[in-house]
């Protein structure tokens, strides 16, 4: 039996412990995050009681789904607790995030009685008709992989089922509990067999694809990988990891959404493609292949650099997760979880003639020799300084927005995970999955460790790598680094959450874009309509002691595990993370960096001028605009 498995007589358990026995001990969820509600509450005592499981309380629903969003982004797997109604439908933006961006989110609803659901009596959190209690359920049928809705009959092998589906798909699972069956026995033997999470494919038809690749491949001299967002999404890590050993002179590409699936130091690591957004020696790169191996492809605008990515006349292979595409025909049930290794060994000894842009051009260097002293941050410094600053394993979370499109351009080091949501982009996502991240690093290394484990050991130097400043091994410091950058207008939407960072102890650095306002949006319509301003009058010097934190503003930020920092230059944002480069990860820090209110980074600059939205001397102009001015194709933009 799993380790703290309950022995005795009894050959039973309760219902929420048999599913707490698998989120800990098979999906290695030690917290659960989300917001009490009368109906859950009967769950949560069991929760908080539960052996290796701790229990964070969101400050609220959306924000907890966040957080949990976080979490697994970082440790594989995730689990949030909400009550029925309103709890649900308020963490039903968050749910439906995950489902979008491929995360396993373990969604549990408390519910009412089962007695109740069934009588015609009009309960608190519903909307006033009877006999309309499971309402609520039947929205998230299309957000959710699996769905279980628990009764009297139901057996653990339905449990089971419900979570290998979500997980080996990457995707939410939503759980509705009955209060009064919290407790219903199920027998506890089935925790002796592991979850099946994945799934092997039809031999024949692996060595079919096998086959049509080699042929295609006899043809083509320059073959390229490109990681896209299945490449971190479907627990396959140490395959693409194989994969990329053993393709050493295969120039290796990352999409946006596959930024942090493979190591950026590798010596075939050919920079981030995204279309014509791309930097200029990655763009050319690409289009001199005539073969594409895709992993796990998500062909979303924004991932695509708006319909801009140019495979024509190229031979491309899609890797996902239950299915394989070769040249345009679509295997079924061939996953890549089975077939990467088999493909490794058959393509070993392809070689490729394809350029592999040098390092130096993959970063963006910095702009002046010395930061300036006499004006605010710009994009333009602040990305490439923060890409030297980044040491191995950190874990680096950016908005949807202008922090994603300038983070695009940031070449991770060895270890290093992005959490960012280039898909489903609601604004607001950065904080609350910072928690969650910061909660999954205090846990330990473990899940990071395998990663590493699996990547190959030889690294690249590059220029503004970090090596010189950061130096040492991640590892070895016992914590990884959290690191979240927003902008103001995201910070205000969910800026509750970073209470938790102070009530649970966590370590985060926060970076807070201050431009006044919603940049993205500005440089998309509406440079100056009232819709795209906030209130500029916070005093985010104070956020942190307002949550109650013993925050400290000394210029001596290692005086304080807690402290917060107002940079209005460069050169004192060139200081702060000079003094900060080896600071213990489990500090708090909450930094307020001003920048110019119109400044953009580099890509969103160049998709405001694809759009019209900025003429020949790069100022912004008003009217026109809208993203539908872009159009697929990059013959087009």
């Amino acid at each position: 039996m799993p380790p703290g498995l309950p022995t005795g007589e009894r050959d039973t358990l309760p219902f929420i412990q048999y599913l707490l026995h698998r989120l800990r001990d098979d999906l290695h969820i030690n917290s659960i995050f989300g917001v009490p509600g009368d109906f859950n509450l009967p769950a949560l005592d069991y929760v908080e009681d539960f052996p290796g499981m701790k229990w964070i309380g969101a400050v609220n629903e959306l924000n907890g789904g966040y957080a949990a969003d976080g979490y697994a982004r970082v440790k594989g797997a995730g689990a949030l607790v909400t009550t029925f109604g309103v709890g649900e439908l308020s963490a039903m933006n968050a749910h439906a995030g995950a489902y979008a961006e491929q995360i396993p989110l373990i969604h549990l609803v408390g519910l009412p009685s089962t007695s109740q659901l069934s009588s015609s009596e009009i309960l608190h959190h519903s909307l006033g008709h009877p006999h309309q209690t499971l309402l609520y359920s039947s929205f998230f049928k299309e957000i959710s992989g699996s769905m279980l809705v628990v009764s009297e009959t139901t057996r653990a092998e339905e449990i089971d089922r419900a979570l290998e589906i979500g997980v080996r798909r990457c995707l939410p699972v939503y759980i509705a509990l009955p209060q009064d069956l919290v407790e219903m026995p199920l027998k506890k033997e089935g925790l002796s067999r592991p979850l099946v999470k994945d799934i092997d494919n039809l031999s024949a038809a692996e060595m079919r694809v096998i086959s049509e690749v080699l042929g295609l491949l006899s043809s083509c001299s320059k073959p390229i990988i490109i990681a896209d967002a299945g490449a971190s999404r479907d627990n396959i890590s140490a395959e693409v990891s194989n994969l990329i050993s053993s393709l050493p002179t295969w120039p290796l590409f990352v999409s946006a959404m596959g930024k942090g699936s493979v190591n950026e130091q590798h010596p075939s690591f050919a920079g981030t493609y995204m279309g014509t957004l791309s930097l200029p020696p990655v763009r050319t790169a690409v289009e001199a292949a005539d073969f594409v191996l895709s992993i796990g492809a998500l062909a979303s605008d924004f991932n695509t650099g708006f319909g801009s990515m140019d495979f024509e006349g190229k031979v491309v292979v899609e890797l996902h997760a239950t299915w394989t595409s070769v040249d345009g025909s679509t295997f079924p049930g061939v996953g890549m979880k089975s077939l990467l290794p088999r493909l490794a060994s058959s393509l070993s000894p392809i070689t490729s003639s394809a350029p592999i842009p040098p390092s130096p051009s993959l970063s963006l260097p910095l702009p002046t020799i010395r930061p300036a002293s006499d004006k605010f941050v710009r994009h333009a410094y602040f990305w490439p300084r923060v890409e030297k600053w980044l040491r191995e394993d950190d874990v680096l979370c950016v908005e949807a927005g202008t922090s994603s499109f300038g983070a695009a351009d940031v070449r991770l080091p060895r270890g290093a995970t992005m959490l960012s949501q280039w898909l489903w982009a609601s604004i607001g996502f950065s904080v609350g999955a910072t928690v969650g991240a910061a909660v999954a690093a205090a846990e330990g290394f473990q899940e990071n460790t395998k990663k590493r484990k699996a990547e190959e050991e030889e690294t690249v130097a590059s220029n503004g790598d970090g090596a010189d400043e950061n130096g040492g091994d991640g590892e070895a410091k016992g914590r990884r680094r959290v690191i979240c950058v927003v902008g103001d207008g995201a910070l205000q939407m969910g800026i509750q959450e970073i209470s938790n960072l102070v009530r649970y102890n966590l370590g985060a650095t926060i970076f807070v874009v201050d431009n006044r306002g919603y940049t993205v949006e500005k440089y998309i319509r509406g440079i100056t309509r009232e819709y795209n301003a906030i209130n500029t009058g916070w005093d985010y010097s104070s956020t942190l002691s307002y949550f109650g934190s013993a925050s400290s503003s000394s210029p001596d930020s290692s005086a304080s595990s807690v402290s917060t920092h107002v940079l209005n230059t460069e050169s004192e944002f060139d200081e702060f993370l000079t003094t900060e480069a080896n600071a213990d990860p489990g500090n708090l820090r909450f930094v307020i960096v001003r920048f110019e209110d119109l400044d953009a980074p580099r890509m969103l600059k160049m998709m405001a001028g694809k759009m019209g939205r900025m003429d020949e001397k790069g100022n912004l102009v008003e009217g026109g605009g809208g993203l539908g001015g872009l159009r697929r194709g990059s013959r087009v933009v």
